[in-house]
């Protein structure tokens, strides 16, 4: 799987966390509970208590006027709060970041988010004992949490697993080419390409000096050498998938071909790309 889509799998499921605190009812009433708030409303009293405890029904609510003490009912808007914006700096790591970093950083925060889920269950299993058992949890809302909870983190470890060595920039010297990374894992790193010298971009850390990990890449994708004379590169394709380049088109198979400096690369149409000086 491209690794992209790891990426916008975390960004969905970040931005999932809020809608599942906005739709879902985390405890709603039960029994006597709800037939006195239903009356209550019918006599024009107005309903005391919302019957399905949402984030927003929560953030609402006076809970001091339920007998709630101050330090839990701030732990509880605290958490709920917490839960939100905690999918949001999930979803915006991965929408801003590449490469293994951000997959790390955003596995560290779906278990951190974890233990906020697990702290927040706590606390509204206590605000269901100090209101006398009128608040019931909602298990179903909280089994779709967990399994939120789960591919986050199940895609976080995969999204490690399958991301590409990043690239550290170097300062090229005066008389080196550079092979910059303008999209993937590479991306924003720079490469010197000393003249003469050969580079080697393709998925086996063997056989070539840029490691990708595209499914688009082969082994030993292509070549790439700079010639300091005429500010040349030149490009030799290995691959089946084919190495592209801009208005070009698929390089041919196994032939040097000389591009200008700026011109970018691609492994196969729509893949890692490079731009070249």
């Amino acid at each position: 799987m491209n690794k992209s889509i790891y990426k916008i799998i975390l960004i969905v499921l970040g931005l999932l966390h809020i809608a599942v605190f906005c739709a879902l009812p985390l405890a709603q009433m039960e029994g006597l509970g709800s037939a006195l708030g239903s009356l209550a409303g019918a006599v024009g009293m107005g309903d005391a208590l919302p019957e399905k405890l949402t984030l927003l029904a929560v953030l609402k609510m006076d809970l001091g006027s339920l007998g709630v003490d101050d330090a839990t009912a701030g732990m509880v808007y605290g958490i709920l709060i917490s839960a939100m914006v905690w999918g949001i700096i999930i979803a915006i790591v991965n929408l801003i970041s590449n490469g293994k970093k951000s997959s790390i950083a955003a596995l560290v925060m779906t278990i951190f988010q974890a233990c906020i889920y697990v702290g927040y269950f706590a606390l509204f299993s206590t605000l269901q004992d100090e209101t006398y058992g009128i608040y019931q949890l909602s298990t179903g809302s909280f089994v779709v949490i967990g399994v939120l909870m789960l591919v986050q983190f199940i895609v976080s470890i995969v999204a490690i697993a399958n991301a590409a060595p990043a690239a550290a920039s170097v300062k090229p010297g005066k008389k080196d080419g550079t092979i910059t990374g303008i999209r993937g894992a590479y991306q924003g790193a720079v490469i010197p390409v000393k003249s003469g010298e050969t580079v080697t971009i393709g998925r086996d850390p063997s056989v070539s000096s840029i490691v990708v990990k595209d499914e688009r890449a082969s082994r030993k994708h292509c070549e790439v050498s700079y010639n300091v004379e005429n500010n040349m590169y030149s490009v030799t394709d290995f691959s089946s998938n084919g190495t592209w380049s801009g208005g070009r088109g698929r390089l041919d198979y196994g032939t040097a071909v000389w591009l200008e400096a700026g011109s970018e690369i691609s492994i196969g149409e729509n893949g890692e790309t490079f731009r070249l000086g």
